[in-house]
């Protein structure tokens, strides 16, 4: 059986099941991208420690349909006095990234130079209309870590692209 909605819908809006049986009028999107969130973030964050601590890189997003899936773009550039440093973004406490790693970034105080960039793509399928806090993490493998040294920009791009596009 089929619970009908109790109204009509707005013009040019599409029967939807949520698949236990229940109909309701959702507009549609026609595919493709529902919305970008984009952050820079220029202010340097240490860490020493050998476990994922958050950065202030951080988005939220709120779905507008649970089927979509959620592609993540995150750059940090990374520096410190030698070693090895890693960077991942969660989604909510989830961590859903790549754990890119860079590897013998090392120079030391004071130095102009160029930090390594780390970062990638995901895509998540966070299954919710719920908001969501994607936020990047990072950690030292080995030396010290710091993301963000004077002018860099670390940047993380949020983009809902509606289920049937990927």
């Amino acid at each position: 059986t089929f619970n009908f909605p109790t109204s009509d819908g707005s013009a040019n809006q599409l029967i939807k099941t949520d698949g236990s049986g229940t109909l309701s009028f959702v507009t549609d999107s026609g595919g493709g991208v529902l919305q970008v969130k984009h952050m820079n973030y220029d202010t340097e964050q240490a860490t020493d420690s050998t476990s994922y601590v958050a950065t202030n890189i951080t988005l939220n997003i709120t779905p507008t349909l649970s089927s979509s899936k959620i592609l993540a773009f995150f750059s940090v550039p990374i520096y410190g006095a030698s070693g090895n440093a890693t960077a991942t973004l969660y989604r909510d406490s989830t961590d859903i990234g790549l754990h890119s790693v860079n590897t013998n970034y090392g120079f030391g105080y004071g130095v102009s130079n160029t930090p390594t960039n780390l970062g990638g793509v995901v895509l998540d399928n966070p299954s919710s209309t719920s908001q969501l806090t994607y936020t990047v993490y990072q950690k030292k493998l080995t030396g010290n870590s710091y993301s963000c040294i004077n002018t860099c920009i670390a940047s993380l791009v949020l983009m809902e692209i509606a289920s049937g596009v990927l």
